[in-house]
């Protein structure tokens, strides 16, 4: 059995060519992951065994949470868009017959990117990516009004402000890049 994630075969090839287009964004967002997330970078999330099945690509499921992030999914909603959806299969790096996480796999891979510290490495490296690209700018000053309220708000956490920085790069990128992001979700 070829590993999960290993280089597309050429069927797989003859598919993504034939139902993604070769200008759809989600080629580009997915070369840039390849660039930016690489798999050394979490093998000490894994213990070093030989017993069991053996895990997703600890990319998989990085890719899987940025797509869950910006089509706004559910775990379950992304298992499925991962299972039936060609261009999440593509932006994950999966063959059409690759199998996929379960909604379970990517709760308790977020919970080991959590518990290791290592949810703030992915989100460096995105935007570093981002500076390199230029969707990012320097030298910007931001103002905050700072008029007391009170409030029941609640504290921001890393994942929260993971997607926060994510939008932004998004929003960056839209406002550079003249041709539309393809619609994942109702605004």
């Amino acid at each position: 059995m070829r590993p999960i994630g290993a280089s597309q075969s050429s069927f797989a090839s003859i598919v993504y060519d034939q139902v993604i287009p070769a200008d759809e964004p989600v080629r580009v967002w997915r070369q840039i992951l390849e660039e930016t997330i690489r798999e050394a970078d979490f093998a000490s999330l894994y213990a070093d065994s030989q017993r069991g099945r053996p895990p997703f690509p600890a990319t998989v499921m990085v890719r899987m949470m940025i797509w869950q992030f910006m089509a706004k999914l559910s775990d379950r909603q992304m298992e499925t868009a991962a299972r039936y959806d060609l261009r999440v299969r593509f932006f994950l790096g999966l063959n059409p017959d690759d199998p996929v996480p379960d909604a379970t796999t990517l709760c308790l891979f977020r919970k080991r990117l959590l518990q290791a510290g290592r949810e703030r490495q992915v989100f460096d490296a995105l935007v570093e990516k981002a500076r390199e690209l230029g969707f990012l700018k320097e030298g910007y000053e931001e103002l905050t009004d700072t008029t007391h309220m009170k409030t029941a708000a609640a504290v921001p956490t890393i994942v929260g402000l993971v997607q926060q920085g994510i939008r932004r790069v998004l929003l960056a990128w839209r406002a550079q890049d003249p041709q539309p992001l393809p619609k994942w979700h109702n605004d």
